[in-house]
C-alpha cells in the first residue's frame, strides 16, 4: 500500500488529481483486503490530505468522522488520531469560511487536537494555522499574532524547507491581520 501512496502522492504533485484519486482508491481497496490497520489509517490521512488538496472540504470531514466512529478508532496509533483530528479541524475550519456557525466546532476540534502529546511538530503548526486564520474571522488579532509567532517559530526549522506554503501563508495571513487593524 504505501508504494500505491508514493504513487498517488505523485501524481498529485504533477497536477493529476484523477489519477492520484484513482491510486488512493487502490490503496484503500488492497489495505482494506489484507486487513492491515496501519496501511488503511495511512490510506485514509491520504485520501483526506487529497480532499483537503482539492478543496473537498465536506468529504474530507465526513471520512474523518466516519474513522472515529469505527470500533477500531481505539487501536489506531495515538499519532494517527491525532493527525486525522488536525484534518477534520482543518476541514472544519474551511467549511466554516461558508458557514460561519460552524467555526465554534473547528476551534474545538483544533483545540482537541493541540492538547495530544502525540501531535507532530508539522501537524501542530497546521492546527495552529488554521486556528489563527480562524480568530483572524473572528476578529481575535491579538490572539492570532500570538498564534502566527508560534507557526513561524515551529515552521523556521527543517520545516521550511519542507512546507514553504504554510510558511508564505503564516506570512500572508500576518498581512491580513496589518490590513484589519
Amino acid at each position: 500500500p504505501s508504494l500505491l501512496g508514493l504513487r498517488a502522492q505523485i501524481a498529485l504533485d504533477l497536477g493529476l488529481p484523477d489519477r492520484a484519486a484513482s491510486t488512493i482508491a487502490e490503496e484503500l481497496a488492497l489495505a482494506r483486503n489484507l486487513g492491515d490497520l496501519q496501511a488503511w489509517i495511512a490510506a485514509v490521512q491520504r485520501r483526506v490530505a487529497f480532499d483537503l488538496a482539492t478543496d473537498a472540504f465536506e468529504s474530507a470531514a465526513r471520512r474523518v468522522e466516519q474513522e472515529r466512529a469505527r470500533d477500531y478508532w481505539s487501536r489506531i496509533s495515538p499519532r494517527s488520531r491525532a493527525r486525522l483530528l488536525v484534518q477534520l479541524g482543518r476541514a472544519e475550519a474551511q467549511i466554516a469560511r461558508a458557514d460561519p456557525e460552524r467555526s465554534q466546532q473547528a476551534v474545538a476540534t483544533l483545540s482537541a487536537a493541540l492538547l495530544d502529546p502525540e501531535l507532530g511538530e508539522l501537524e501542530r503548526a497546521l492546527a495552529e494555522l488554521a486556528l489563527a486564520e480562524l480568530e483572524i474571522r473572528a476578529h481575535a488579532l491579538d490572539a492570532a499574532v500570538a498564534r502566527l509567532c508560534s507557526v513561524r517559530a515551529r515552521l523556521s526549522g527543517p520545516l521550511s524547507e519542507e512546507r514553504p506554503d504554510e510558511l508564505a501563508r503564516a506570512v500572508a495571513l500576518e498581512a491580513e491581520i496589518g490590513l484589519a487593524r
